[in-house]
């Protein structure tokens, strides 16, 4: 428990910078489509879309459709990345697996996601791939 209530100094590094961001938004002295798309493209790799969506709404900002489109897409494929980082191998027993999605609900993947993870994760009995080898992948 007291491993999550601990600020790295990079998350206070993360917060600062939010801060600033915002005031440049507000300010005028910022491009809101470059922002989202950096925001975006750094938040991607290691978060789910209702992470980065709900970072996006904070700074009264939306996603595009086309972007929405692409985070969809690739939610499968950068929620088994994320997982595989954390994880050395797929959950053995009930308590594992609650803990290894609640770690990825954590980061803001879907609970569909989390569970098409963790059954890749189990079926391949180590990191979890993105494509179902009974359909050729």
């Amino acid at each position: 428990e007291m491993n999550e209530s601990v600020e790295t100094s990079a998350d206070l590094a993360t917060t600062s910078v939010d801060a600033v961001l915002t005031e440049l938004l507000a300010q005028g002295h910022l491009c809101a489509e470059r922002f989202t798309e950096s925001r975006v493209r750094t938040r991607a790799p290691r978060f789910g879309n209702l992470r980065i969506q709900q970072e996006i709404k904070q700074h009264a900002l939306e996603l595009s459709e086309a972007v929405i489109q692409t985070l969809q897409t690739s939610e499968l494929q950068r929620a088994c990345q994320v997982w595989a980082r954390k994880f050395a191998s797929p959950p053995t027993s009930a308590a594992d697996w609650a803990k290894q999605a609640r770690f990825l609900r954590g980061r803001g993947f879907s609970h569909d996601v989390v569970r098409e993870a963790l059954q890749e994760a189990d079926v391949a009995g180590q990191t979890p791939q993105t494509e179902n080898a009974a359909f050729g992948g």
